[in-house]
């Protein structure tokens, strides 16, 4: 074998004669003098080494411990966000309530004052038809929507042949719109702007709640926010 590759000669030289036993007790002792290897070019020195069959496989994935954690973690974090984001809803709610029922009342105030006539508001359970009328009826609230005219004839009721200026209809189907014993079905604005009587609406989407004034010279304020009762 070592005659095929001539370059290979001299790696090893027998440190005794080859005689029996002897040359295997006392082995073989590497030639330092004269060595000469000239199969290991650059080329092949600047490889590095691959050993097939040994690469080592990582797997990925959490054990049950580091699941449980993150399930714990998450149900905290529910538990925490969701009252508080239920709380920001409905506080959301009441106020574009509040706002929408208090520009209807700014409308009638403002209108009343530009056509020097008294302009009111009622309550109406059929704001959706195409001939809506004022309601009376106790069991009717707020809630269900209201109508803003001009009142020719100073009887906080829509007659045929009155000037319909706006229609409102609140969206939240749980809210409530209490006129507080003072505005139960209507309210009006004098040609000067004023109300003919101060009251206030109490609006409630739960578990908000706010107040909206309404003073004698006809200007709305709202009376901040809190829980409904």
């Amino acid at each position: 074998m070592l005659d095929e590759i001539p370059s290979a000669r001299g790696l090893f030289e027998p440190s005794g004669p080859l005689d029996g036993l002897g040359a295997k007790a006392r082995g073989f002792r590497p030639a330092r003098q004269g060595l000469e290897r000239p199969w290991l070019t650059p080329e092949l020195t600047s490889r590095p080494l691959v050993v097939r069959g040994c690469r080592r496989r990582f797997e990925t994935g959490v054990t049950l411990l580091e699941l449980l954690i993150t399930l714990s973690v998450a149900v905290i974090l529910v538990t925490l966000a969701v009252p508080a984001y239920q709380g920001v809803m409905a506080k959301n709610r009441v106020a574009n309530l509040t706002n929408q029922l208090s520009a209807a009342l700014g409308l009638a105030r403002s209108e009343a004052i530009k056509r020097g006539k008294q302009v009111a508001v009622c309550k109406s359970d059929d704001v959706a038809t195409e001939d809506p009328s004022c309601s009376n009826d106790p069991a009717v609230s707020w809630r269900e929507g209201w109508l803003v005219f001009v009142d020719d004839d100073n009887d906080e009721t829509l007659d045929a042949g009155e000037v319909l200026l706006n229609v409102g209809q609140p969206p939240a189907t749980n809210a409530t719109i209490d006129g507080n014993g003072t505005f139960d079905n209507a309210l009006s604005y004098s040609a000067a702007g004023w109300i003919n009587r101060a009251g206030s609406f109490t609006l409630c989407i739960p578990p908000r709640q706010s107040t909206l004034d309404v003073n004698a010279t006809g200007r709305v304020q709202v009376d901040g926010e809190q829980r409904c009762p």
